[in-house]
Formats: structure tokens, C-alpha cells, sequence
């Protein structure tokens, strides 16, 4: 069977584009998908100036360097995540069980997990990529990057977003995703995840898929913070560091409140 392409799995359902009884206002935790225990640290105070409206420069100054996202970390997208090499891909819809599990780019239903609507105009926004270059990586399975994103919008966000998004994802603990095309099916499970709060709100979960032997792990953090939508998305085969987020999500934030 041909490995699967970390890419082309995450788009399969686009929940990194875009976590259930706790609220999205400010507190001490973030909203989940289900029930997490609490936050192994507290979050600390952020600066009225993360909630400020940002220009570009702003935005790219808060975003983090390798050295800050951990040792073995180096800039750029992992070489083996790439969808480029795709003979015989397909832009087909893959089906889902439940179908209210259909989160996909191609039907649409992935707007039902966006903070800010996709088309909305952004004064501001800044990317960056980082992988683990691998030590041995012959099976092609050794694939973990993380991905920052930071957006500023003319109007603040409505951070009450967030939980309607972790209520729409409640029914959908475990679902199946299966390519029309290939018909290799990949089993889905949304995990709470333990996290501090930020901003005017929080969101965080966890997705595992398994297909065979080959477990995908994708982490997604969401922070709404006046003006600013803040996007970390971690991904991984076999493992993740599971603090590594929560880490990046601190560092992102300082930034942004020092630079006000």
C-alpha cells in the first residue's frame, strides 16, 4: 500500500484551517473538543497590545524562529509533506460516516469550522513553516512540521466562535474518512487537549488518524484576541511532542503584547 501523503490527509477534512461544556471568554482554559483535565501551567497575562489592530510588520514580528519552536526544528515546510507528487490524486469529495463528519474543502461543510469566514479582508497576516528533518526516513513515515499563521481583521473577532465550533464538533469524536478513489478509509478521533486560555479565547484539540500501521496526529490551536486570529498547527506520523503548542501559542502571545 502506498504511504499516505500528510497533506493530502489533512485536506481530506481541513480542520487545520479552521475544541465542549467550557466557554470561549477569557478564564484560565481553553475550549476543547469534550472534557480535558486541567492545564499542567497557567497561561501567563497578555498585553492589551495582542488585541491591537496589526500591520504586516507587526504580524511577522510576533511570529516565532526555529530556535524558539525546540531543538531539531529548522525553517520550511517538511520535504515529505508534499502534495506536489500526486499521480493519479483526485480533487473527488471524500466520504464520511457520520455524514455530519463531512468537514471537507470540496462540499463546503469547512466554513462550519472558521473563526473568520475565508473571504473576510485582512489587514495584516503572516506565515511560517518549520519541519524535523528526519534522521532516517527510507519508509517515508517520519513526517512532523508546524505551522504558525497570524491574521489582523479592521473589526474584532467574535471569540464566541470558538465554542460553536467545538459544539459542532462534539457529535464527531470518531468518524471515518474514505478516498473515492483509492478507497482507503482513515479512521478519526477528535481528543480534548489540556490548555491554557489566551486572549478573548482559546481553542485546541487533537485529530488521530489511523490507516493500517501508520498513526497521523494533527494538534490545532485557535486565539482570538481582539483584532487578531492566531493559527498553530502541528502535524506529525507516529508521534508529536504534545507541549509543543501550548508552547508556541505562549511565545506568539508575549510577542505580540511586548510589541504594543
Amino acid at each position: 500500500m502506498p504511504r499516505p501523503n500528510l497533506a493530502r490527509l489533512s485536506l481530506a477534512i481541513i480542520l487545520t484551517a479552521a475544541l465542549a461544556g467550557l466557554t470561549a471568554c477569557a478564564g484560565p482554559q481553553a475550549v476543547t473538543v469534550g472534557k480535558a483535565g486541567k492545564p499542567s501551567a497557567t497561561a501567563k497575562p497578555v498585553e492589551t497590545g495582542a488585541r491591537r489592530l496589526l500591520t504586516t510588520a507587526d504580524a511577522q514580528a510576533a511570529l516565532p524562529t526555529a530556535s524558539e519552536i525546540g531543538t531539531g526544528w529548522v525553517d520550511g515546510k517538511n520535504p515529505s509533506d508534499d502534495s506536489g507528487d500526486d499521480s493519479g490524486s483526485t480533487s473527488a469529495t471524500p466520504t464520511f460516516a457520520p455524514a455530519e463528519c463531512a468537514f471537507s474543502a470540496e462540499n463546503g461543510a469547512v466554513a462550519d469550522l472558521a473563526v473568520v469566514p475565508d473571504d473576510a479582508p485582512r489587514a495584516a497576516e503572516a506565515t511560517v513553516d518549520f519541519h524535523q528533518p528526519p534522521a532516517d526516513d527510507s519508509w517515508g513515515l517520519d513526517a512532523h512540521g508546524v505551522t504558525v499563521r497570524i491574521q489582523s481583521f479592521d473589526r474584532d473577532i467574535d471569540a464566541a466562535r470558538l465554542t460553536k465550533i467545538s459544539q459542532r464538533l462534539e457529535p464527531c469524536s470518531q468518524f471515518t474518512s474514505t478516498d473515492p478513489t483509492s478507497g482507503v478509509s482513515i479512521s478519526w478521533q477528535i481528543i480534548p487537549v489540556s490548555m491554557s486560555n489566551y486572549g478573548d479565547g482559546t481553542l485546541a484539540f487533537r485529530m488521530q488518524g489511523a490507516v493500517s500501521f501508520i498513526v497521523v496526529l494533527l494538534d490545532s490551536v485557535q486565539i482570538v484576541a481582539g483584532h487578531n486570529l492566531v493559527t498553530i498547527t502541528q502535524s506529525g506520523i507516529g508521534s508529536v511532542d504534545t507541549g509543543l503548542a501550548a508552547r508556541v501559542a505562549q511565545t506568539v502571545m508575549t510577542k505580540l503584547g511586548d510589541e504594543g
